[in-house]
């Protein structure tokens, strides 16, 4: 494009120069053509007299030849050559185009800008390829959905359907640990959205008395009620439940007393399904265990590290008395102990 572009520059100049060419050489008076003739002829008179001069002769007819095809080649580029100020403006705009992108693209050449070219072509397939990925992938999704909000009605009828057995060994199981005129209600409404665990929202509302209108549980329930239903929920789900283990962080906080001796025996016949560790402070608990680990913290030079020790029946005796009658151990202490251990 750039030779294209210099020979339309010029096309005027060497327009005259291949016209100044074809008028020399078809001169009446010494020009071209005529003298390629007249010493052609010349040579042809000449030549059947040494083998030299023929050679000669033979050597400017192949010139005379060569002459007529140039003078022909000038005359057919003469005849294309069109000044087009048109052409020359598209040649110019086309070339300032391709210049301009290679300034902003940051390239020195048109083979660099033509790579770059395919590298973007390649992305655009790419992400041609991903749009249709995308497309897939929310069909995907939305089968998944359709899916989910399926296994969600079914979950919806299956709780529905357990409620009034779960309300009803709830309320039992509450009675066990001292809360005997407590009524509860569960409220279950399906909504609209996929939850982690269904599409329901659950709400437990808890009449603590006769007479006592249900309120939620968050709203009215103490620190040993809440522990007290908790338990309650757990024990009853555990039936069901195929677990190796359940650990309790302080179940029996905000208890004390018969209610205390009451959660111990709960959590005893829940050992009997799977393994059951309780973190208590309270010695009613403490005491129903098959094993009995104290945790404590001990000062040492690095700082200060936090121990697990299994106790011996020693140990473990010593260790309740403190728990019921503090730090000094005393032998009313000690025969409690022995007695919650029996």
């Amino acid at each position: 494009m750039e030779s294209e572009l210099d020979k339309l520059s010029h096309a005027e100049e060497i327009k005259s120069t291949l016209n100044q060419i074809l008028e020399e050489a078809d001169r009446e008076s010494f020009g071209l053509n005529e003298i390629l003739s007249s010493v052609k002829s010349s040579l042809s008179k000449i030549a059947r007299y040494s083998d030299s001069y023929e050679a000669l002769s033979r050597r400017w007819e192949s010139l005379n030849i060569e002459a007529k095809d140039l003078l022909y080649e000038v005359e057919s580029e003469n005849d294309q050559l069109v000044h087009d100020p048109a052409e020359l403006e598209r040649v110019e705009s086309r070339l300032q185009l391709i210049h301009g992108l290679e300034k902003k693209h940051g390239v020195a050449s048109i083979e660099e800008l033509l790579n770059l070219k395919s590298e973007y072509a390649r992305k655009l397939d790419e992400k041609e390829l991903a749009s249709g990925r995308i497309e897939e992938i929310e069909l995907e999704i939305k089968d998944l959905k359709e899916q989910l909000r399926a296994l969600g009605d079914s979950l919806h009828k299956n709780r529905k359907a357990a409620l009034p057995e779960f309300t009803d060994k709830m309320v039992k199981t509450l009675a066990e640990l001292e809360m005997k005129n407590t009524r509860l209600r569960v409220s279950l409404e399906k909504g609209e959205g996929l939850l982690r665990n269904g599409m329901d929202e659950l709400e437990f509302e808890i009449s603590s008395d006769k007479g006592v209108t249900f309120e939620r549980i968050g709203r009215i329930a103490s620190g040993g009620e809440m522990s007290r239903l908790m338990l309650a929920v757990k024990f009853i789900l555990s039936e069901y439940a195929s677990l190796p283990a359940i650990i309790f962080d302080e179940i029996d906080s905000g208890v004390s007393g018969e209610v205390s001796n009451r959660i111990a025996d709960l959590l005893l016949r829940m050992s009997a399904n799977m393994q059951v560790i309780s973190i208590t402070h309270l010695p009613q608990v403490a005491s129903k265990g098959q094993q009995h680990y104290q945790v404590f913290k001990k000062e040492e030079e690095e700082g200060i590290t936090t121990n697990i020790k299994r106790l011996n029946d020693d140990e473990r005796l010593v260790h309740l008395a403190e728990m019921l009658g503090g730090s000094k151990v005393t032998d009313s202490a000690l025969a409690h102990a022995r007695q919650l251990l029996s």
